[in-house]
């Protein structure tokens, strides 16, 4: 899908880059902003680099994991990262290393870090068919 030969890769091949992505899943949001993080190296598939899109609004984000969901294994290869704002930063990592120990006291546990209000909470749960609960 994201298709380049060149180091870099200028914001019109992104835009259809994201126009492709987006309309294989069948969604139609409305970007604030995107960006391709950084060029290629000679040995590097153009698709391992990162793509940073800024929503209008959650719903949209939102709807963009429904999507992902739906298509399922189709889309292996995509992932997912949420940039935190700065005054969370420090909050997200403590958090993070907490989820760290506890997956590593019980094997098979899942953790995420998500929005509380204006803070962060850590959930867990230990099966797919579990759900997620807070962490104290």
């Amino acid at each position: 899908m994201f298709k380049s030969s060149e180091k870099y890769e200028t914001r019109a091949q992104t835009k259809a880059a994201l126009a492709e992505f987006f309309a294989r899943i069948g969604l139609k949001p409305h970007l604030v902003d995107y960006q391709r993080l950084g060029g290629r190296r000679a040995d590097e598939d153009v698709s391992k680099i990162s793509v940073r899109i800024q929503f209008m609004d959650t719903d949209q984000k939102l709807h963009l994991f429904e999507k992902l969901k739906e298509h399922g294994r189709e889309l292996h290869d995509i992932n997912i990262l949420t940039d935190y704002p700065n005054f969370q930063l420090q909050e997200f990592k403590r958090l993070s290393g907490i989820g760290y120990e506890l997956r590593k006291a019980k094997p098979g546990t899942k953790t995420r870090v998500v929005s509380k209000g204006l803070g962060l909470a850590l959930q867990s749960r230990t099966g797919p068919t579990d759900r997620w609960t807070s962490v104290s």
